[in-house]
Formats: C-alpha cells, sequence, structure tokens
C-alpha cells in the first residue's frame, strides 16, 4: 500500500443534554492508502451521480500509466482522472495549516486552474472515450468557496477545446456525504469579470476549533 497524507476534514455535531448543549467536531476517517483513497472518493462520486439521476454501471481501476479508473455509463464508458487539490506550504507539510486561513480568492482560483490544466496538457482532446476529471479536497483549508469555483469555471471554458467532457469538484462533508460541483460544462456568466475578484480575501476558520457560545 502506498501510503498518502490527508488533511482533516469533517462537520460539527450539535447535541442537547441535562447540563446543556454541546459542540464536537466529527472528522473524516480517510483511507491510508493512495488507492484506497481514490476508491474512496469514486464511492462518493458515484453515490452523487445516482443521487442526481444518473447511472454507473460499473466501476473498474486501471492499470498505472492510464487513466485512474474506467466507469460504465448508459451512454457508454468514460475514462475518469482523480487529482487532489492542496494549497502548498513553504518547508511544510501542506496539511499543516491549522487556525484560520485568509485566502486570496484571485490567486485560489489560479492555484485550482493550474491544477486542473496540468491535466489538461496531459491528454489529447482527440480521446474516442470521454475523459472526466474528478477533483478532491481532504482538508478543510482547502475548501473552496462560490466565487473562485465561478472564476475557475470561467477559466476553463475559455481553455476549449481541452481534452475533458467534464470536470467535477468533490469536498467530503462527512464519512459518507459531501458536494459534488460540476465546473465543466457549466453555465455561462454574461459579463463575468475574474479581474474584479484580484484583491478579495476568503476567511476559512478551522472547524475542529469552533466553540458553542451559550448564554
Amino acid at each position: 500500500m502506498n501510503k498518502k497524507p490527508t488533511g482533516k476534514m469533517g462537520s460539527l455535531r450539535m447535541e442537547a443534554g441535562p447540563d446543556g448543549s454541546s459542540l464536537s467536531f466529527e472528522a473524516i476517517d480517510f483511507p491510508k492508502g493512495k488507492e484506497e483513497i481514490e476508491e474512496y472518493v469514486l464511492t462518493q462520486f458515484k453515490t452523487k451521480i445516482e443521487e442526481r439521476g444518473g447511472k454507473i454501471t460499473f466501476t473498474k481501476k486501471n492499470n498505472e500509466n492510464s487513466f485512474d479508473f474506467t466507469v460504465g455509463t448508459p451512454n457508454g464508458d468514460i475514462f475518469l482522472e482523480l487529482t487532489e487539490f492542496v494549497r502548498l506550504i513553504p518547508k511544510a507539510s501542506p496539511y499543516s495549516a491549522n487556525g484560520t486561513q485568509v485566502i486570496n480568492i484571485y490567486e485560489d482560483a489560479f492555484r485550482l486552474f493550474s491544477t486542473i490544466k496540468s491535466k489538461m496538457t496531459r491528454y489529447s482532446s482527440n480521446s474516442q472515450t470521454p475523459i472526466h476529471l474528478l477533483v478532491y479536497v481532504t482538508h478543510w483549508a482547502f475548501v473552496i468557496d462560490k466565487i473562485t469555483l465561478t472564476i475557475v469555471a470561467h477559466w476553463i471554458q475559455k481553455e476549449l477545446p481541452h481534452p475533458f467532457e467534464a470536470v467535477f469538484l468533490y469536498i467530503p462533508l462527512s464519512q459518507k456525504d459531501g458536494d459534488l460541483i460540476q465546473l465543466f460544462p457549466s453555465k455561462k456568466i454574461d459579463g463575468f469579470d475574474p479581474e474584479k475578484y484580484r484583491d478579495t480575501e476568503l476567511i476559512i476558520p478551522d472547524p475542529a476549533n469552533a466553540i458553542l457560545i451559550q448564554e
């Protein structure tokens, strides 16, 4: 098993008791190996697609130096490639980020887009089998806001032609649930200008440090 580091993701749980309410952080227990993490993300992806009325007939892990998975659908097979989005920290693990984070939205959009574009340049646009890209995160500090996602979706659209029929982002929220966001294809927003957000910052609090204030 090739071990792969992950960060800290999860959800907050509030419980009421005889002595008042309490707040706790329930962390996701990510698998320890790279292949096992990808299988976990694939399972969540399949669940979300089927919740939306789609159907996946089978999934198959591919050999090294190929796409991560082949996924069967009623319309034919697709290749599914997975990649993790991280924010690098100089001379430290990207998962070492703790405490409240302040992120520049425009710079973060560029980081995510660069992760996606590195995969664009790796594959041919002439593949006879459709290629889907699934980006995922495993650390709370890498969670991405709506404006950043809109910027990235805008840039992906401008890169056409590229090899991907679809691009998704999966953000786990609990052990068996999360958000699946489709970045491409997406609805075009007329007049949208990413340059307006060059100086916009996002504050991301560490959920494990949340406290319940009772009056």
